[in-house]
């Protein structure tokens, strides 16, 4: 077999690869929730304390963004992404040892935080670089439902380890899975072709969005001065605001409501949610219905993901409705995540795509940080989570303003 041909086989394989380390990235970061209310519990500490350890984890890895952009530039996708078994292996370790909430701050929000920020980058930027256009963002929407799965599997799983063996051993078994990381990252090598994670020349990258590319790799200045990219930026601020925020509030939520033993399903509802909403945001992404752009589908699903955030504020008692409104958020986030993970090809193209996807992620890493701990005083301060999911849903319309400005800006430039 030619080496052609081998490369356009083993991409499959490192898709796959990637798939599986996506599940266990998603179902690690994303399960804080339930974390949270046996921090509660064991460090008898308000809620906007407690929830800083899952905000700060939340957050810092997507402000890591523009560090691991230039750690892939520099060694590449494969070195960096076996690291991050190594430090994830660590730091579960770490924080099965805490003693407080201090310890975890630094363990779970800091440590932590570097091996999922390299994993997110480094598999979408694998990812992006190993399929063609017509493909790309079908294989990065097969790779990040491998998120949906994991949040699908992994509460009742994580539950039945915590029954079993104690919230401190369940971060040693994550400890442990988290080292499969390396095997994954072990299949990314050059079997022909672009290698992941090697720097483009101007002539070899290639269109995601448009026919529209620049003619260089911009420098890290001219991308953050960009006004599409600035107003993406404030876009992934408020988005994380609200979204990212209601994973780490989920299980208080249902609790507050009556309805605690209903949060492991309604999170793999999400989980279910997540998947269908990234893959069909893959395939409309790579094959435009009604030849709508990629960009203003995206714009579309902020539009649905305010009507499901101002769904919350509502607090429909139905459980049918509940279970419908924990399914959308999941179909919205998923979407969202995929289109934030494509869209920097549209801005400057893939030769940027590195440096771009690191300034997004550090906006959403501020939006990330401040919202669980607010929202946490808010609660704690009203009694209620009513002003919380007002604010959330406000900062949500915001988001979908600032997507509109930037993708008007980008089509006024292009044309």
């Amino acid at each position: 077999m030619t080496e052609d041909k081998w490369s356009k086989k083993w991409k499959w394989v490192i898709l796959l690869a990637g798939w599986f380390s996506f599940g266990l990235f998603s179902g690690t970061l994303y399960t804080s929730g339930l974390f949270y209310v046996i921090y509660l519990k064991e460090f008898k500490q308000d809620r906007s304390a407690t929830a800083w350890v899952g905000s700060l984890c939340s957050s810092v890895y997507l402000m890591y963004g523009p560090l691991v952009a230039l750690a892939i530039r520099r060694m590449g996708c494969r070195a960096v992404l076996m690291a991050a078994g190594v430090f994830a292996c660590i730091a579960h370790i770490m924080n099965g040892l805490a003693t407080g909430l201090i310890s975890l701050y630094f363990s779970y929000g800091i440590f932590l935080a570097v091996p999922l920020a390299l994993v997110h980058t480094g598999w979408i930027v694998a990812v992006a670089e190993v399929f063609p256009e017509t493909m790309r963002g079908l294989a990065t929407g097969v790779l990040m439902t491998g998120g949906g799965a994991g949040l699908f599997l992994m509460p009742p799983f994580l539950d039945w380890i915590i029954d079993g063996y104690g919230w401190r051993g369940a971060y040693f078994v994550l400890g442990g899975l988290s080292l499969n990381w390396i095997a994954a990252a072990a299949t990314i090598f050059r079997v022909g072709g672009l290698r992941p994670g090697q720097k483009l020349s101007t002539k070899e990258h290639f269109p995601i969005f448009s026919d529209q590319e620049p003619e260089q790799r911009k420098s890290y200045l001219e991308v953050i001065l960009n006004w599409e990219v600035m107003f993406f930026n404030l876009m992934s601020f408020f988005w994380m605001f609200s979204g990212g925020t209601m994973f780490i509030m989920f299980k208080d939520l249902l609790s507050q409501r009556g309805l605690e033993d209903q949060y492991q399903l309604c999170l793999q509802l999400v989980g279910i949610g997540d998947l269908i909403g990234r893959l069909v945001a893959g395939l409309a992404s790579s094959h435009p219905p009604l030849n709508i752009s990629p960009l203003v589908q995206y714009l579309i699903t902020h539009v649905l993901s305010c009507l499901v955030f101002l769904t919350f504020c509502l607090a429909p008692s139905h459980i049918f409705l509940i279970y419908l409104m924990f399914l959308m958020f999941g179909i919205t986030w998923g979407a969202q995540n995929l289109y934030l993970a494509v869209a920097p090809a549209a801005v400057l193209g893939v030769v940027n795509i590195s440096t771009v996807l690191g300034t997004f992620l550090f906006s959403a890493g501020l939006g990330q940080l401040i919202g669980p701990p607010l929202f946490g005083w808010l609660v704690d301060a009203t009694g209620s989570y009513l002003v919380a999911l007002i604010t959330a849903t406000v900062s949500q319309g915001l988001a979908t303003v600032c997507t509109a400005v930037a993708t008007y800006a980008h089509y006024r430039h292009s044309h």
